[in-house]
């Protein structure tokens, strides 16, 4: 099935959402019989100020968090200015670099057609096709772009080596080998996702935030984002749950930052970005670290009115929502993210998040991640060095601080 996704804000059939106290879901009655697609990879586009391509094809890199044996992917055209067109794409196993696994390539198909024309700002999603494998083995999508693009709508920091091939190099999709791949891409454009048949009973976790739940510093392809951890702590304790990190470096709650690859804010990135995401069942949020951080800063109190609105939608949309406290920042060199000011705008914001109640639980990443000779500080081992993004570790001690139990529903329609 291809075109544009119908969003679960305005689906008039209830939600029926049962939290589940233990690492495995029970499922109650009839309802939950069949199955439905669920995303086990995912992104969130930013901008379109990726690279245009001409007569080029594209190998992107994924690491998906739930295994399958029916796949399809969406791509994304959402900032762009003018329609692009992919001449054929493939979905593989990856063996590594740009190499495939043997036999594992399957061919995209769009409404059964090869080629599909995207037309700027929609989005298509792919035919299902037949491929098995396992959860966190790598998984590229070939894309060829036909004729020429305009920039390209891309998530900007994807911690994740793709490749791309040369000018007018032309449709590599079904190489297995990989020496038509000459160059490297640190974006992933046009692909937003990557969905599984599964049973109802089988949800996805929406990381929803900025460059905290992006990754940025973590090391490049190794996925030790704090979703990432997360996801490997749930397939551990055998919960078949997938997680889908929906972050964009540098966003906003309230506004539309200046640097166009910081996106759109949370408010307007809502409904793509977290409703309209397949098999989505709860959302993880910790955002406005940086609507406090960037001048001129809103109140606390602004900050606070645009989370419980963001809240608000959610559970109206049937999703279980889960809020995470702001971490420190002091000393942060840029900006105004570790200024007095705005430590106490955290603060309070923090405050109301561990008392508020707007959500249905809170997780307090500000306690675990903190200093305690100096708790507006990150902790010298949870610090990357820039004093405001966790290292390896510290996104390793915000994933081990969240209680499974949490996070486990079982979401049926």
């Amino acid at each position: 099935m291809s075109g544009l996704r119908p969003r679960r804000a305005l689906n008039a059939i209830a939600l029926a959402t049962t939290l589940v106290v233990g690492g495995a879901s029970r499922v109650h009655g009839a309802a939950c019989r069949g199955a439905h697609w669920v995303g086990v990879w995912a992104t969130s586009p930013s901008d379109a100020l990726g690279p245009s391509f001409m007569d080029q094809t594209l190998r992107l890199v994924v690491n998906p968090t739930l295994g399958g044996t029916r796949v399809r992917v969406r791509l994304s055209n959402r900032f762009g200015s003018q329609s692009v067109t992919f001449g054929g794409g493939t979905i593989a196993r990856r063996a590594s670099g740009a190499e495939l696994v043997p036999q594992t390539r399957r061919r995209l198909r769009f409404g059964r057609k090869r080629s599909v024309t995207i037309a700027p700002g929609t989005e298509v999603t792919s035919d299902p096709v037949r491929l098995r494998f396992e959860a966190f083995q790598d998984l590229a999508v070939s894309l060829h772009v036909q004729g020429a693009s305009a920039p390209s709508t891309q998530h900007a920091t994807a911690l994740q080596t793709s490749y791309v091939s040369p000018v007018g190099g032309g449709d590599h999709t079904t190489a297995e080998v990989g020496t038509a791949f000459t160059k490297t891409l640190a974006i992933w454009p046009f692909l937003t996702d990557v969905e599984v048949r599964a049973p109802r009973r089988v949800g996805a976790l929406v990381a929803l935030g900025d460059s905290i739940t992006d990754g940025l510093r973590s090391p490049t392809d190794q996925n030790l984002r704090y979703p990432d951890v997360l996801a490997r702590r749930l397939a551990a304790a055998g919960t078949r749950l997938g997680v889908q990190i929906e972050g964009i470096s540098g966003n906003q709650v309230l506004r539309d930052a200046a640097a166009p690859t910081f996106g759109p804010k949370l408010l307007d990135r809502l409904d793509r970005d977290v409703l309209d995401q397949a098999g989505a069942s709860v959302v993880l949020l910790m955002e406005g670290t940086n609507d406090i951080g960037v001048p001129p800063p809103p109140g606390a109190a602004q900050v606070i009115d645009g989370l419980r609105t963001v809240i608000d939608r959610m559970r109206s949309a049937g999703l279980r929502v889960i809020l995470g406290t702001l971490p420190p920042c002091k000393g942060f060199a840029l900006a105004l993210h570790g200024t007095p000011g705005a430590i106490a705008a955290r603060n309070e914001i923090n405050d109301w998040i561990r008392t508020g109640g707007a959500a249905d639980a809170m997780v307090d990443f500000h306690a675990v991640l903190r200093d305690p000779t100096d708790p507006d500080r990150l902790a010298p081992e949870f610090d990357s060095g820039d004093h405001l993004h966790p290292s390896a570790a510290g996104y390793a001690a915000m994933a081990n601080a969240i209680d499974l139990g949490l996070l486990v529903t079982t979401t049926c329609r």
